[in-house]
């Protein structure tokens, strides 16, 4: 199951590469990054193609653990995994993360499609987060 919308209207040919081109040259394979948000590059897509719904997520590339299905499928195609963050809301004015590095050789086998931002989340980078406008602290 894909976490998209068979409805919404199909992105053009090169909007996906654009957006494929982006995850590429800023994921490393293996890495997991905390990204938060649609940056310049994603923002042209439709909400349904937004990872997370926009909220912030971890997104993991990889080419040894198979994507968990969780991601647009533009994503997917990239070998991509996303975990959407439990416990944010776009209208709460302060946002948590307890993050921490995670093991140089993770025995990750999949990668869960919820997890709560109560929970220490393990990556290897922080994307820049882009919030709403409502959002006081961070």
């Amino acid at each position: 199951m894909s976490a998209t919308s068979s409805s919404a209207a199909e992105p053009t040919e090169a909007l996906v590469e654009t957006v494929q081109s982006w995850f590429v040259d800023n994921f490393l394979d293996g890495e997991t990054q905390l990204v938060g948000g649609p940056n310049t590059a994603l923002e042209a897509l439709d909400a349904s193609y937004q990872v997370c719904g926009g909220l912030p997520s971890l997104q993991t590339r990889s080419s040894s653990v198979k994507p968990n299905g969780a991601c647009p499928e533009l994503f997917t195609e990239m070998n991509a995994s996303c975990t959407c963050l439990s416990g944010l809301d776009e209208a709460e004015d302060t946002w948590e993360f307890r993050v921490r590095a995670k093991p140089s050789e993770s025995s990750m086998t999949v990668y869960p499609w919820t997890q709560a931002t109560t929970d220490a989340l393990e990556i290897d980078a922080i994307q820049t987060l882009y919030v709403p406008n409502t959002l006081q602290k961070l």
